[in-house]
């Protein structure tokens, strides 16, 4: 035992041990008979207890101080089982200070807006990706065309699949300034039908197979510009045109933006563009191209739904009743004899305000227009005289035919014309109208517009 140790045991003794005196086993056992008897003993337990207890204190003081004086007079020695250093304790965040904490973590650097350029390539990936993403569409939009005249169409197109089939019915309304064209096209499966409102006819046509919106022959791709506009509007996102942000609005979800063409193709037509853009689809809301300062073109979307929101949406494909098959009627329809229009302008260029090229025909199907040239400087009721001239020589000439008269019917029973005036090295007709037959006499009649 260490010598410090020793003189520590030896000043014990002397200051608590010496002064008490502690019984031995002879005497506990003698001591215990007595309690049994019921001997009575003064009792010494309270004493023994507050020795004991001034005892352990005077221990650990003298231990204490012993040691730190130890400590500053012995040098340092290794120990075998070393206490291991542990961490102060963490500072307990004032209540003020968390707050600002939560506060910063909440606070996010602002996203950086993006560019006319990132807009365009972001939506063109969608526009370049003819799959669609919509199990059932109704859209309706406004389509103006500005050029050499003024050209309205109106698209009501709903579609959906149906028992995994394709099914639409697209509704197409065309106006001119001379006349106005309303058809609609109707898929189910492997069933195409063109509907004829003018008219009043329809015709099957046989495709052999399911049919898909991005069939060539249904034309419905094209009817989808909102949604694929680089059919139609693809050399507006090309290297021509420099777009910029016009505006975006996080709330409505869409961005507008405009664009001007690159001085090098000042030739384009379209020399300037405004487009306003779902940000969630992709599709397209207004689009107005402009020729100079005047409009060229304009888009309006006026219904867009799709998929949940189109679920009332019931696509009926079936055809009035009282329209006529025109494969039947193409069967049993005289077919036009180009000696009907040689013949007529034998007889018309004989008139000095007869252009040099004189009348022609132009057109397919039931739905022709009748061409007539004449000089500049003719006037407005001569011109018109000269056009009534060419509907009447041609009548004559075509209901003189064998297969007519052995029908007893007129050309007009199965056509529909228009006629078109334009005087010479012009491309914008004068004046036009629609041919009609005289309920009475059965001589047609032009009905200006």
């Amino acid at each position: 035992m260490n010598d410090h140790l020793k003189d520590l045991k030896q000043q014990l003794d002397k200051q608590v041990y010496s002064k008490h005196h502690y019984q031995s086993q002879k005497e506990q056992i003698i001591q215990s008979i007595k309690t049994h008897h019921n001997i009575p003993e003064k009792p010494k337990r309270f004493v023994h207890t507050i020795a004991v207890i001034a005892a352990v204190l005077l221990f650990s003081i003298i231990s204490v101080s012993y040691m730190m004086q130890d400590n500053h007079n012995t040098p340092a020695q290794v120990d075998d089982h070393p206490l291991k250093p542990t961490a102060p304790p963490e500072k307990q965040p004032i209540p003020e200070q968390k707050e600002d904490m939560d506060e910063k973590e909440v606070i996010t650097p602002p996203e950086e807006e993006k560019t006319a350029e990132e807009w365009i390539a972001h939506f063109y990936k969608g526009w370049k990706n003819l799959e669609l993403p919509y199990q059932k569409i109704q859209l309706t939009y406004r389509s103006n065309w500005y050029e050499m005249e003024s050209v309205k169409k109106t698209y009501d197109i709903k579609f959906e699949y149906r028992d995994g089939k394709f099914i639409s019915r697209s509704d197409s309304f065309i106006e001119r300034e001379q006349w106005s064209d309303h058809f609609e096209v109707i898929i189910d499966g492997d069933e195409l039908i063109r509907v004829y409102h003018n008219s009043k006819t329809y015709e099957n046509i046989d495709v052999g197979s399911d049919i898909e919106y991005d069939d060539p022959e249904t034309d419905t791709l094209n009817r989808l510009a909102p949604l694929f506009p680089l059919n139609e509007f693809g050399s507006l996102f090309a290297e021509a045109y420099t777009w910029n942000v016009e505006e975006v609005n996080e709330a409505a979800g869409w961005v507008k933006l405009q664009a001007n063409v690159n001085p090098q193709y000042h030739d384009y037509t379209r020399t300037k563009a405004k487009i306003k853009i779902d940000q969630d689809t992709g599709v397209i809301l207004e689009l107005i191209t402009y020729a100079g300062e005047k409009v060229y073109e304009e888009l309006f979307v006026d219904k867009f739904l799709v998929d949940d929101e189109a679920e009332f949406i019931n696509v009926d494909t079936t055809v009035p009743s009282n329209y006529n098959d025109l494969k039947k009627i193409r069967n049993e329809r005289v077919k036009l004899d180009d000696k009907w229009e040689i013949e007529t302008n034998k007889i018309i260029k004989e008139d000095p305000q007869v252009g040099e090229e004189g009348f022609s025909i132009t057109g397919e199907d039931n739905h022709l227009t009748l061409l007539l040239r004449i000089k500049e400087g003719t006037s407005e009721q001569r011109a018109k005289e000269l056009a009534q001239k060419v509907v009447n020589v041609y009548t004559e000439h075509a209901n003189s035919s064998s297969e007519l008269k052995q029908k007893g019917i007129s050309i007009w029973d199965h056509y529909h014309m228009n006629i078109l005036i334009f005087a010479e090295h012009q491309n914008i007709h004068t004046y036009g109208g629609d041919i009609t037959q005289n309920t009475q006499n059965g001589e047609p009649n032009i009905e200006w517009k």
